[in-house]
């Protein structure tokens, strides 16, 4: 039981990860069920930290993949050039349009045309 307290601890302090702190309670004949409960438990109780690494798995990459907006087909493209790139318009978290690189819009008799107004920089 010292031991469990010990690795407890060591994972709340941030000296060990999860990964190594359930290979060591493993190691000690902590179930992997309880393990998994103390890590849960105590992801809740720590704090984001600023930096670090955003890692995506996305298919359907090709060597014939551009940066041009114009040929955004896959969704891999899209997001990464949403990381690259803002847009004349967006949408906010009621999915209005809000003005984002545009400072307004308005369609043309028949919306075959588009007037876009860009503020000089």
């Amino acid at each position: 039981m010292r031991d469990l307290k010990q690795l407890r601890a060591s994972l709340a302090s941030g000296s060990i990860d999860r990964r190594e702190f359930m290979w060591r309670a493993t190691a000690i004949g902590v179930s992997g069920v309880m393990a998994s409960s103390i890590v849960s438990q105590m992801a809740v109780a720590q704090t984001p930290k600023k930096g670090g690494h955003l890692i995506l798995g996305l298919n359907g990459a090709g060597a014939g993949d551009s940066l041009d907006p114009a040929t955004y087909a896959a969704t891999h493209v899209q997001v990464f050039g949403h990381q690259l790139y803002n847009l004349l318009i967006e949408t906010d978290d009621k999915v209005n349009l809000v003005p984002a690189l545009a400072e307004s819009w308005e369609a043309r008799t028949g919306a075959t045309e588009w007037v876009v107004k860009i503020p000089r920089a």
